[in-house]
């Protein structure tokens, strides 16, 4: 039970106790040699609680852990808005078949989450 995070980005309502449980995440993961799915549809919110409820788990590869792939995705509410709204996957990902997030407008979000959370793993 909760609210899926993609939701939660979409209203405005990231803050920092989820990113921070986020990457309390990311750093458990890592350190465990593994990524998960960093994709905000694969979390739930619930009670300010972040839980993460897909079951994919790969070898780690850096670029698709948190900080290269993932985080982007958790930083674009407005893209989040449109994708959910109208469903174009353009509003979040750099071209409809690459699977990779926008990053260049949320570099500074990013750089600020990273600089708050992002102790080495």
């Amino acid at each position: 039970d909760g609210e899926v995070a993609s939701a939660v980005i979409a209203a405005g309502r990231m803050n920092d106790e989820i990113v921070e449980q986020l990457f309390d995440m990311y750093h458990q993961v890592r350190k465990a040699g593994l990524n998960i799915d960093y994709f905000p549809a694969n979390f739930v919110v619930r009670e300010g609680r972040l839980t993460y409820i897909d079951y994919e788990c790969n070898p780690f590869m850096a670029e698709w852990d948190l900080l290269n792939w993932g985080i982007y995705y958790w930083a674009n509410s407005e893209g989040f808005r449109e994708y959910l709204s109208g469903g174009d996957i353009t509003t979040i990902n750099q071209s409809p078949e690459s699977g990779l997030p926008l990053k260049a407008p949320f570099a500074e979000i990013v750089a600020g989450w990273v600089a708050k959370f992002g102790r080495d793993g």
